[in-house]
C-alpha cells in the first residue's frame, strides 16, 4: 500500500507542477497578445500619419522634401493668415496652422 501511495503522491506533484506550467504559458500569451495589440495599435498611428505625397515620393524614390523645392527643412514660420508668429513657441504656431484655413504663409 505504501508503494501505491507513494507513487501517486509523485503523480499529483507532477500534476500540480503541469498545472502551475500551464498557468504561467497561459499569463505569458495574455502579456504577448497585449504587446502584439499595442503594436499594432502603434503601426496603425504610424500609417495614418503617412500621406499620399509620401507614397508619391517613395514612389520615386525621392525624398518628400524634394517634391515640394520651395520648402525645405529648416525654414521659419513667419505668418499665419496675417498672425506674425516667428517669436512663437511650436504649440502656438501648430495651434494656428490648424485653427486657420490655407494658405499659410
Amino acid at each position: 500500500l505504501n508503494a501505491k501511495c507513494e507513487r501517486l503522491i509523485k503523480m499529483q506533484i507532477s500534476v500540480l507542477d503541469t498545472r502551475d506550467v500551464k498557468m504561467q504559458a497561459f499569463k505569458n500569451s495574455q502579456e504577448a497578445d497585449k504587446e502584439l495589440e499595442a503594436a499594432k495599435d502603434k503601426e496603425k498611428a504610424a500609417a495614418a500619419r503617412i500621406s499620399n505625397d509620401h507614397v508619391v515620393a517613395d514612389e520615386a524614390r525621392i525624398g518628400v522634401a524634394e517634391l515640394f523645392p520651395t520648402v525645405q527643412v529648416g525654414f521659419v514660420v513667419t505668418s499665419v493668415n496675417g498672425n506674425e508668429c516667428e517669436d512663437e513657441d511650436y504649440d502656438t504656431i501648430m495651434n494656428l496652422i490648424v485653427e486657420n484655413f490655407p494658405p499659410h504663409t
